[in-house]
């Protein structure tokens, strides 16, 4: 059953959210490749490198999840920052990869995201 939220609500819940996740005052770094068209042959014609900065909010990795991924680092994000599984995500200076994104719900209101990171492994 949801309980519907007039959209003042709906607001201030995300505006609640938004203050507790940059209140932590930690920052990531987002790098995402693009890669343009391919010429016939399989050379690029462009490629570019899409970075943002966006405020975190860092959280205790369960035990369970520690003996799996080593060092990896879980983080509370804004539901409108822009990430994908293919992106490099830049924490104290430590690369890694993003293993898994989560959208967490209160009754309908998107409220944030929560990103599971792994140490990044380069593929060369």
């Amino acid at each position: 059953m949801t309980i519907p939220f007039s959209a003042q609500q709906a607001q201030q819940i995300r505006s609640d959210m938004k203050s507790l996740i940059e209140c932590s005052g930690e920052t990531a770094n987002r790098t995402r490749q693009q890669i343009g068209m391919v010429e016939y042959g399989g050379a690029h014609v462009e490629e570019s490198v899409d970075q943002i900065t966006f405020p975190v909010l860092r959280k205790p990795l369960p035990e369970s999840d520690l003996t799996k991924c080593g060092n990896g680092v879980l983080l509370s994000v804004l539901p409108e920052v822009d990430l994908q599984e293919i992106d490099l995500v830049t924490v104290d200076g430590v690369h890694y990869g993003i293993a898994e994104i989560t959208e967490f719900n209160l009754f309908g209101v998107l409220t944030h995201k929560e990103i599971k990171l792994e140490p990044y492994r380069s593929r060369s």
